[in-house]
């Protein structure tokens, strides 16, 4: 019930955002009239994108003429390519808690309409056609009924309608596991181990799945889950996040 009940709340919330006058996402200053972005121009200015080069595995900014960042380059990843929109700081990391902590499905539009972008740039810079698949990173139950939902499924649902992808739920989390923000890097990577497997009647075989989520940080917990799809015999696995955190 509590979980239905912080559902009801994102979604009034949600529907208020659209009924009365635009306001900036981040700092809720109204929005001039005919603006068709969400955002006003001093947060859009203010976002923390990346810029210069990026791994070429996880996206990562990197510092010199390297092709992997320092966490790809010492650990074998399970997915094969991996972009984000921002690094998790300023006024981004304010958006991405408003999404998962503050009932903040209103973002949602705006944030999935940023992903699907960044994805087809970088499926037109590689010359590379689109995922197969959407697949969100699961809470676990217990999680998602407090929190009402999983921010990650409303971003592939918004994100799947607007490609015209399906999106499926491939994965479960078996075990519940310590919020991430509690640990340090190595105690994430045992935090994760066996907190996921491929839902019951799903098929992924030679399949190019992209997993999203709201934050990359070592990148434990998206690579867990690329691991499981690989094991079931999907062809590639990229990753998809809305920031990317300070990993090892």
């Amino acid at each position: 019930m509590e979980g239905l009940r912080r559902m009801a709340e994102a979604v009034g919330n949600a529907w208020k955002r659209t009924a009365y006058p635009r306001k900036c996402l981040v700092c809720d200053r109204l929005l001039e009239a005919g603006e068709k972005e969400y955002t006003c121009v001093d947060c859009r200015d203010s976002l923390p994108t990346l810029e210069g080069s990026l791994c070429r595995c996880c996206g990562k900014p990197l510092g010199g003429r390297e092709e992997l960042c320092h966490d790809c380059g010492r650990t074998p990843r399970s997915f094969r390519r991996g972009r984000s929109l921002w690094l998790y700081e300023g006024e981004a990391k304010r958006l991405i808690q408003i999404l998962k902590f503050k009932d903040g499905l209103y973002t949602a539009p705006y944030l999935a309409e940023r992903l699907c972008q960044v994805l087809e740039e970088l499926c037109a810079l590689e010359h590379l056609p689109l995922p197969d698949v959407l697949c969100p990173v699961p809470l676990h139950p217990s999680r998602e009924r407090a929190r009402g939902y999983n921010q990650a499924g409303i971003l592939t649902g918004r994100m799947a309608r607007r490609l015209s992808i399906p999106e499926a739920r491939l994965l479960v989390r078996v075990r519940k596991t310590k919020p991430m923000k509690d640990l340090g890097d190595l105690e994430r990577l045992a935090n994760i181990q066996g907190a996921f497997a491929l839902k019951k009647n799903q098929d992924v075989r030679g399949r190019n799945v992209l997993v999203v989520d709201d934050i990359f940080t070592t990148g434990a917990t998206l690579d867990a889950c690329a691991k499981v799809l690989m094991e079931a015999g999907a062809r590639e696995v990229w990753i998809l996040v809305l920031a990317l955190g300070k990993g090892i």
